[in-house]
């Protein structure tokens, strides 16, 4: 075989060669990621849900504390990003759907000051209905009233100094670990 047939033999496989890398490429840019090839990292936003809800003090007579401003962790987004994109108030409770301080969590504050005799009412705890497993209370808001339905109504369970803070578990909450529906917040 001559010099020239073995180059142009090299050339065509070089050519072919390209082909197929490029036809490669071609397969792989129209796969969407994660499909194909190595499993993807793990999602930075892979997080538990955090809320924080200002409430209002109640006026005379009233009931239920009107809610200020109320705001979730977005997608990837840490609980100190989201104190960030508010205004600070002062912190009163914070309750959590894990037995240990842990899990989605949603910080109730207070947009006029602590508690005092009146306090902060919440007929409604929304998306943690039934879902409270611990829970600790900040400042002057001392006295944490459980109910197990909406409106402060039903089986209900108060927990007072010495054991309103930090109150965690089944055994901390029993017989209220994921019943709670409503609360009310003082000062005692």
């Amino acid at each position: 075989m001559s010099v020239r047939t073995s180059l142009r033999k090299n050339k065509n496989k070089n050519k072919n060669l390209l082909s197929v890398g490029v036809a490669c490429l071609a397969v792989l840019a129209a796969v969407p990621p994660g499909v194909a090839g190595a499993a993807p990292a793990p999602q930075a936003g892979a997080h538990n849900r955090h809320c924080i809800t200002v409430l209002e003090k109640l006026a005379p007579g009233e009931r239920t504390s009107r809610v200020a401003e109320r705001k979730c962790t977005r997608e990837g987004e840490s609980l100190a990003q989201l104190r960030g994109r508010m205004v600070p108030r002062e912190l009163l409770v914070k309750y959590w759907d894990g037995t240990y301080f842990d899990g989605d969590s949603d910080e109730i504050r207070g947009r006029d000051g602590g508690c005092d005799a009146a306090g902060y009412g919440v007929p409604d705890m929304g998306a943690f209905n039934n879902r409270v497993s611990s829970f600790r209370t900040f400042g002057t808001c001392n006295s944490v009233q459980l109910f197990d339905k909406p409106s402060y109504d039903g089986a209900q369970k108060t927990f007072e100094p010495p054991q309103s803070n930090p109150v965690q578990g089944t055994n901390g909450l029993y017989p209220f670990d994921n019943r709670a529906d409503s609360l009310w917040l003082r000062a005692v």
